[in-house]
C-alpha cells in the first residue's frame, strides 16, 4: 500500500524506512540506502560526515571541513582522557568513563563520529575528593559552584569540560556498588560498564532528557555491534531491583533497526511501539527552550517539577548562563532580576494559555507508556 503524507501511518512508515537505513550502515557497513533526510528524521545528522564525506565532491567539501574538525576535537578528548585514567591509576583511584567518554574511543568506527560536549567520568564517592584534588593539580579549575545530584560541578581545562560523576544518572546512590561490581576493568583501575549496564545507563539517559537524545540510536548500535547480544534477562532484574526504565520497550519499537538476533523475548502491543516511536523522534514543539519544554511536560505542577523550577532560580544558574564565576555582585543582581524576571512573565503567560486550553499537556501518551518501561507495572 502507498502512503501519500496525509496518512495518518505515513510518518511511522518514513520512520521505519530511516530506521532500517541507518541500522543496515551500522550493522553491515552498507550506506547505499541512506539520505540526509533519514539522518534528520532520526535525529542523527551528527553522523552524516562520517557518512557520506566521499560520497560526492559537491557534499564531501563541506563535510569533510566539518569532520577534520570533528576528529581535531576528538582527538584532544581522548589524550585528555587517557591523561585523567594515567594520573588516577597511578593513585589507586577507580574510574569508569562514561557516555561519549568511554563510547566514542571503544566502539565508533571514528570518535568524531559521538559528539560530546564534555568528559563524563565515574569514581567512586569514597575517591571523589582525593580525584578532585588530582585534577586541581593538574591544571582543571572549578570556577562555577553548584549541587548537582550526580556530578560535582563542571571542571575546565583547555577548553574541555569534564564532568566527575560520584553516580550514574536516575540511578540510586545506593545502587552504586551494584554497578561498580558491572563494570569490566579495560587497564588497570580504569573501566568501561558492561554491555547490559550500558544500555541501562544510556536509557536512563535519554528518559532524563525527554527521550530526545541525538545519540541514544547510534550509541545503542554501535555498543551492540561490538559487544554483541545483551543478556536480557540480567537487564529485566536489574531494572526491575534498581526501578529503572527497561530498555526493552526501545527494541521492540525500533525493530526496524535492531538486528533480529539482538531482541529481548518480551513483546508489546503495537499501538505502545508507534506510540514510543514517536516520543523518541517527534520534532520538538515551541521554541525548544528548557522552559517551553516544562510547561508541556505531563507533570507540570506536581511537587518534582517545582522542584526543579525553583531549584532553576538559584544564583548559581545564573553565574552559569552568564559566565560570571566570582564576585561581580552588580552585574548578578542585574541578570538575576533581568532572567528571572522573563521567566516569571513568560510562566504567567504560559498559564494563562493553559487556562484557555492553548497550550495542551505535550505527549500525553508518556503516561500511557510509562507502564511499559517499569518492569513492576508490565509484570502485572
Amino acid at each position: 500500500m502507498n502512503l501519500t503524507p496525509e496518512h495518518p501511518d505515513f510518518c511511522d512508515a518514513a520512520l521505519k524506512t530511516s530506521l532500517r537505513a541507518l541500522g543496515a550502515w551500522i550493522f553491515r557497513g552498507d550506506a547505499s540506502s541512506i539520505t540526509m533526510a533519514d539522518l534528520k528524521r532520526l535525529h542523527c545528522a551528527a553522523l552524516a560526515p562520517g557518512i557520506f564525506t566521499g560520497r560526492s565532491k559537491a557534499f564531501s567539501a563541506k563535510t569533510q571541513q566539518r569532520f577534520l574538525q570533528l576528529q581535531a576535537r576528538d582527538l584532544a578528548q581522548q589524550q585528555t582522557m587517557l591523561q585523567i585514567a594515567r594520573s588516577f591509576a597511578e593513585n589507586r583511584i577507580h574510574c569508569c568513563p562514561v557516555k561519549g567518554a568511554d563510547l566514542a574511543a571503544r566502539i565508533y568506527p571514528s570518535g568524531a563520529l559521538r559528539p560530546r560536549s564534555d568528559l563524563d567520568i565515574l569514581v567512586p564517592q569514597k575517591n571523589l575528593k582525593q580525584a578532585i584534588d588530582l585534577l586541581r593539580q593538574a591544571g582543571w579549575q572549578q570556577p562555577y559552584h553548584y549541587v548537582n545530584a550526580n556530578h560535582e560541578a563542571d571542571m575546565f581545562r583547555n577548553h574541555i569540560c569534564l564532568e566527575l560523576h560520584h553516580k550514574l544518572p536516575n540511578f540510586a546512590e545506593k545502587e552504586m556498588a551494584n554497578v561498580w561490581q558491572n563494570t569490566i576493568e579495560t587497564t588497570p583501575y580504569c573501566h568501561h560498564l558492561s554491555p547490559e549496564f550500558n544500555l541501562l545507563m544510556l536509557f536512563q539517559h535519554a528518559s532524563a532528557h525527554r527521550w530526545h537524545s541525538d545519540s541514544l540510536l547510534p550509541d545503542c548500535g554501535f555498543l551492540l555491534k561490538k559487544e554483541g547480544k545483551p543478556d536480557w534477562r540480567k537487564i529485566h532484574a536489574a531494572a526491575k531491583e534498581m526501578h529503572l526504565y527497561d530498555p526493552a520497550l526501545l527494541f521492540r519499537a525500533l525493530g526496524d533497526f535492531f538486528p533480529a538476533e539482538m531482541m529481548p523475548r518480551k513483546t508489546f502491543p503495537e499501538t505502545a511501539c508507534v506510540a514510543f516511536r514517536r516520543l523518541l523522534f517527534e520534532q520538538p514543539t515551541g521554541d525548544g527552550s528548557s522552559q517551553a519544554l516544562a510547561m508541556e511536560d505531563a507533570d507540570r505542577f506536581s511537587r518534582q517539577w517545582w522542584k526543579a523550577r525553583l531549584h532553576g532560580l538559584r544564583p548559581s544558574v545564573i553565574r552559569y548562563a552568564t559566565g560570571n564565576p566570582h564576585g561581580h555582585y552588580q552585574k548578578l543582581c542585574r541578570d538575576y532580576f533581568a532572567i528571572n524576571g522573563k521567566k516569571f512573565l513568560a510562566f504567567l503567560g504560559d498559564v494563562k494559555k493553559i487556562y484557555r486550553k492553548d497550550l495542551p499537556v505535550k505527549n500525553p501518551e508518556e503516561k500511557e507508556i510509562e507502564k511499559f518501561l517499569l518492569p513492576e507495572e508490565s509484570e502485572k
